[in-house]
This record gives structure tokens, C-alpha cells and sequence, in this order.
């Protein structure tokens, strides 16, 4: 089987690495990967402004000698997190195709993560009546509700700027080149000496040109049916010549037709 040119409208399979080209979405999650950085760091300047400068080794999961009287602090697992979502910024206004599904990961880890936290802090005695009050407390508790909007968001930007995976090319068909009396291949699209365009080929596929009869493309003539063969022309019965006439037996001392040969010269005498 030949293989020809992909379908119209069919694009190429880039693959699932390297540049992405919906950089509108991108853009996007970029922005939104910034929001969380800073909330991230807002919690962390709370912290500090709380603990001091020392609360930095416990930002860093060395120590947890600084406690701070607060419904969310930031340890280790906040500064790993920071780290990660600014190299997602970076990859994402560098369009790269990893940061979709990784942003969706880690934001969906940390809004589990928060809303947990936001549960725990509902359900308790105590912690209900310290979920707004001091305001600080109700300005980080409401850094933990963005975290689960950004997260929701971000999953819907991609979702909604997903490249579809591009369909597979269609091989084309072209039919096997025959061998017409034991002859070299023809090229393809040559119709046979004595074939009728469209017609099968001692017993393969139809030979190249239009079919007889059938519909032409928009914009052209139709194809007219082939002619009809002449017919051969009427012979009537091979008439008869006439018998010659008889004639009188020649005399027998009639002169011949034709002169003689002459005699044959005597043969010389022997020496």
C-alpha cells in the first residue's frame, strides 16, 4: 500500500514535550501561581513580625522553638511550596507543557491541605471562636480559602485551554501499479492500451481517469459517456464470376504458342 499527503485539516503530532503554544492560558496560571506566592509569604511575614527574625529557622523546618499564637504558620512544607511555585511561574512564561498538569497537582495537595485546615478550625470549640478574632487570624484563614479558589481556578484554566490531541493522518490510498501484458509499471494514473477510463483491469482495482457517466467535481463539465464502437460494415454475398467460354481444341500441326529453344551447339571434338 502507497501512503499519500494527510487529509485537509489535519495537523502534525508535536508531541507532549517542549513549547506550548496556548500562551493566553499559561499567562494565566502564572498570575494565579503569583497570588498564592504572595499569600505564602504574607503568612510568613505574620510570622515573623510575631516570632522575629529567629522564627526564620522554623520557616525553614530547622527548628520549632518559636511558637506564634496563630491558626496557620509557615514551616518547611510552605517554603518547599514557595519554591516550587516560583519555578511554575518561570516555566510558565516560558510556555512549557510541564507546567500545566504539575500546577494542578501541587495546588490541588495545598487546597486539601487547607481545607482541612479550615474544617479542623470550624469544628473545634475553641478554634471557632478564634477564627475571626484577632483580624489577623481571619486574614490568614481567608489566605486558606484562596488557596482552594486558586487551585479550582487554575484546574479550570487548563482545562478550558487544553491543546486536543490532533488525529492521526489517514494514510491515502493508491492503487498497485499492474503489469499489462507482462510490460514495465505504469505510472500511476495511466489507463491501460484498450481500457475504458474507470473500468477494472484484469480483475484489479479501476484505472486512473473519470468514470463514464458519473458526476464531475463543482466547476467542471461532466464526463461525457464513452462512444458506442461503429459497426462494421454490411457485406452481401461474394457474387459469382462467370465461367469462361469454351474454345476449339488447337490443331495438331499448329504452330506452337511460343517459339522453341534453340538447339544445343555440337560439342567440340576431343584433341
Amino acid at each position: 500500500m502507497a501512503y499519500g499527503a494527510a487529509p485537509a485539516g489535519a495537523q502534525p503530532n508535536t508531541g507532549s514535550g517542549g513549547a506550548d503554544g496556548g500562551g493566553g492560558g499559561l499567562i494565566a496560571i502564572a498570575v494565579l501561581l503569583l497570588v498564592q506566592v504572595l499569600i505564602e509569604l504574607a503568612t510568613l511575614g505574620y510570622d515573623l513580625s510575631q516570632a522575629g527574625a529567629g522564627y526564620l529557622l522554623d520557616a525553614l523546618g530547622f527548628s520549632y522553638s518559636h511558637f506564634v499564637d496563630a491558626p496557620v504558620g509557615f514551616f518547611g512544607y510552605d517554603t518547599a511550596l514557595t519554591v516550587a511555585l516560583l519555578a511554575l511561574v518561570i516555566g510558565a512564561f516560558n510556555r512549557g507543557r510541564w507546567v500545566r498538569p504539575a500546577a494542578v497537582v501541587l495546588l490541588a495537595t495545598n487546597a486539601y491541605g487547607s481545607a482541612a485546615q479550615l474544617i479542623n478550625q470550624l469544628t473545634g470549640a475553641h478554634s471557632r471562636d478564634t477564627f475571626a478574632e484577632p483580624f489577623g487570624h481571619l486574614l490568614l484563614n481567608l489566605g486558606l480559602i484562596a488557596g482552594i479558589v486558586i487551585a479550582i481556578a487554575v484546574a479550570a484554566v487548563v482545562g478550558a485551554t487544553r491543546n486536543p490531541r490532533p488525529a492521526a493522518a489517514f494514510p491515502g490510498y493508491l492503487p498497485p501499479q499492474g503489469y499489462p501484458y507482462g510490460g514495465p509499471p505504469m505510472p500511476h494514473g495511466a489507463v491501460p492500451h484498450g481500457a475504458v477510463p474507470g473500468t477494472a483491469v484484469f480483475g484489479g482495482p479501476a484505472v486512473g481517469g473519470p468514470v463514464p457517466g458519473a458526476a464531475a467535481p463543482q466547476g467542471y463539465p461532466p464526463v461525457p459517456p464513452p462512444a458506442a464502437p461503429a459497426a462494421p460494415p454490411a457485406y452481401g454475398p461474394v457474387p459469382t464470376p462467370p465461367a469462361a467460354p469454351h474454345s476449339a481444341p488447337a490443331p495438331a500441326d499448329a504452330p506452337p504458342a511460343y517459339p522453341s529453344a534453340p538447339p544445343a551447339p555440337p560439342a567440340p571434338p576431343a584433341s
